[in-house]
Order: structure tokens, then C-alpha cells, then sequence
């Protein structure tokens, strides 16, 4: 009788189903909130900061170095179902794998170990094969450490490329500047991101086109993108517009940016440089030339008047003082100060000389330049 009712005592204690799963979930909640505040505080992998990483080692993979400990970047540190880490030098950036290999042969090939893949250069091989040997396991994140024997960046460059992919809708409304767009070519260019390359010279081409054949500043910059130009092969045009800048700037000041810049000129870039002064120099016989013209009719005295006066004769020679290296913002005003003269004829054949002179000397830079176009 005692034990009969003891147990109906009992049964009568336990919760109803309902109850008993609230009950678990309460104290299942209360496991997980005490875990994770224990994990926050001792620097687990869920927040930021500079502790050093946790590791979880592979018996196929080499071990991370103990002593050291690594940052991770401030911007391009992922927390998503697919990351992979990157390191240079001493930063980490953890980011989207998925994303890297849709955009860059280089990374596909590096995450695939697919290295006779279409497309590879031979001499990559060697360099993929000895990034994906030292690979780490973080948290179960692999950690590619970009050896600079293997491909020499900088942190700042694969950081500008990230951001660039990241919110490059962000450039359609602001440009970047120049030193931003150097550092997202080189990086593209490095790790095989066509798009990005050819964003990035776009952008440098227009940089720089707008400063021709107009009377506007050369570019600043143009001593550095002649030396980058070289080292990643630009295009003609643009190596055109750089070299021209460069030519028709006034002799720098040497505590200036541009005086530095052009320190790290190669010996060969010096050499056309002068020899592209040389030429545009010569260049102003033609513009005389050119200027003089005549209408086509038997002894116009409104042309006879306009040669003999003195503001004809030194036009020219003004616009030399002023532009000796620089032809084609010359011609730019030039063209502009004829539709003034008194013949209309006279001012017609004028101006369409100098603007076929103008294209003449655009494309013989070239030849003076020795590009190949």
C-alpha cells in the first residue's frame, strides 16, 4: 500500500510532455549561454582581436609556427560556411573561397591542386605547388601563406583588390585614386584576376586622357605609371599618355613626389623620354608651318594684311615659350585663336592642318617612343 502510493507520489511530480520539453530546452540554453560567454572571454574564435589562433592540426599537413602570433585584418576576416585564410607576412585575411576561384584562375588552381588546368602558365606551377605544401588547418579553415617566393604582394595591395570586390559599384560613383588603382592592378595582375586588371586600366587610361591636347596640369603620377607600366607590360595608349605627361612636365623640384618617382625610372625609359623631347621639339617647324597658311585665292588682301601684322609673327613663338615640350595643348589654343582671323578661308585650311598635324604626332610617338603598337 506504502509503495503503491510512493509511486503515484512520483507520478504525479513529473511534468506533462509539454512541460518536460521546456524544461530541456531551459537548461539546454543555459549550457550554451554559459559556454559561449566562457569562449568570449577567453578569446575564442568567434570574435576579432589580435590573440593568437586557435589550431587544429591534420597528420597530412604540417603544423602552424607556436611562437608566433598574427592579426587579422580589420575588414576582410569572413564568417561564413565556405572561408578560406590568406596570409601575408603577418596579416591574415579570412575570406570567401567560393568567390576567389570564380574570379581568379590562380586561386581555382591553388584550391584544386588541379595544376595541369588550362590556362596555368607552366611557371606557376612551381609556385601553387609550393603555397599549397605549407597549408594549415585553422579551426577547419585551411591558411594559405602566400610566400613571397612564390608571389611576392603586399598587404595593402591584396587588401585594395579585396575591397575592390567587396563594393566596386561604389567606383562607378566615385573614381578611385591613382594610388589605390596601382595597387588593385598589381594585385589582379598577380593573381590572375582579368576583370579587375581591366578595371583598373581603364581607369588609369582615363586618368590621363583627359589631359590630352588641352593646356590642363600634367598628371603627378605620370613618372610611376611609366615605371609600372613598363614592369606589367600597359598598353600603348597608355604608356603614350604617361610618357607625354612626363615629357611636357617642368623639370620637378627635387624634394617633390614626381622627382622620386622618377628615380626609379629604368636607364631605357630615360632614353625615350629624351628622345620624345627631341622630337616633339622639332615639331614646332611644323606648327610654323602650318600656321602660316594662306586662302587659296590670288593675292587676298585680307590674308597679305594679317601675315605683315607683328601679333601674327609672334604667335607662334609664344607658344613655344610656353609650351616648348608641349605641342598638342599648343595647337589645342592655336586652333582655338584661329577661327579670329579675318579670313575665313585662311582659318578653315589653318585648322584643319593642325588638327592633322596633331593626330600625326600621336601616332609617330610610337616610333619615337619605340612601342611596339
Amino acid at each position: 500500500m506504502a509503495d503503491s502510493q510512493k509511486r503515484k507520489r512520483v507520478k504525479e511530480e513529473e511534468p506533462s510532455g509539454d512541460d518536460a520539453l521546456d524544461k530541456k530546452l531551459k537548461t539546454t540554453s543555459a549550457a550554451t549561454d554559459s559556454w559561449f560567454s566562457s569562449s568570449v572571454a577567453s578569446g575564442s574564435s568567434l570574435g576579432g582581436g589580435t590573440q593568437q589562433e586557435p589550431r587544429q592540426r591534420s597528420a597530412s599537413q604540417s603544423a602552424e609556427p607556436e611562437a608566433e602570433e598574427f592579426a587579422r585584418h580589420p575588414v576582410h576576416w569572413l564568417y561564413d560556411t565556405s572561408p578560406v585564410i590568406l596570409q601575408v607576412d603577418k596579416t591574415r585575411f579570412k575570406v570567401h573561397k567560393s568567390r576567389l576561384a570564380a574570379d581568379s584562375l590562380w586561386f581555382r588552381t591553388l584550391f584544386s591542386r588541379n595544376y595541369a588546368a588550362p590556362g596555368v602558365p607552366l611557371e606557376e606551377r612551381d609556385a601553387l605547388k609550393l603555397i599549397v605544401n605549407s597549408v594549415t588547418v585553422i579551426d577547419g579553415v585551411e591558411l594559405f601563406v602566400l610566400d613571397p617566393k612564390a608571389k611576392a604582394t603586399t598587404v595593402e595591395d591584396l587588401a585594395e583588390l579585396l575591397t575592390a570586390m567587396d563594393s566596386a559599384i561604389g567606383y562607378h560613383e566615385t573614381t578611385p585614386q591613382f594610388d589605390t588603382v596601382k595597387k588593385i592592378y598589381r594585385a589582379a595582375h598577380l593573381f590572375f584576376f582579368p576583370a579587375y586588371r581591366k578595371f583598373a586600366l581603364a581607369i588609369l587610361t582615363q586618368m590621363f586622357i583627359v589631359n590630352r591636347g588641352i593646356s590642363e596640369e600634367p598628371s603627378p603620377y605620370c613618372a610611376e605609371c611609366v615605371a609600372i607600366g613598363r614592369e606589367y607590360k600597359f598598353p600603348v595608349a597608355l604608356m603614350k599618355f604617361a610618357f607625354y605627361d612626363l615629357a611636357r612636365s617642368p623639370p620637378p623640384n627635387p624634394t617633390s613626389t614626381l622627382a622620386a618617382d622618377m628615380k626609379n625610372l629604368k636607364i631605357e625609359d630615360l632614353v625615350r623620354l629624351n628622345n620624345l623631347q627631341k622630337h616633339l621639339s622639332l615639331v614646332w617647324n611644323d606648327i610654323s608651318t602650318c600656321y602660316e597658311t594662306t586662302c587659296d585665292v590670288m593675292q587676298c588682301q585680307v590674308c597679305a594684311y594679317t601675315r605683315q601684322l607683328p601679333s601674327f609673327r609672334g604667335v607662334v613663338e609664344e607658344a613655344k615659350k610656353a609650351f616648348p615640350f608641349d605641342p598638342l595643348s599648343a595647337i589645342h589654343i592655336l586652333v582655338t585663336q584661329e577661327m579670329k582671323k579675318p579670313c575665313p578661308l585662311a582659318a578653315q585650311a589653318t585648322t584643319q592642318k593642325l588638327n592633322n598635324l596633331r593626330e600625326r604626332i600621336w601616332k609617330d610617338m610610337a616610333e619615337w617612343l619605340n612601342l611596339e603598337e
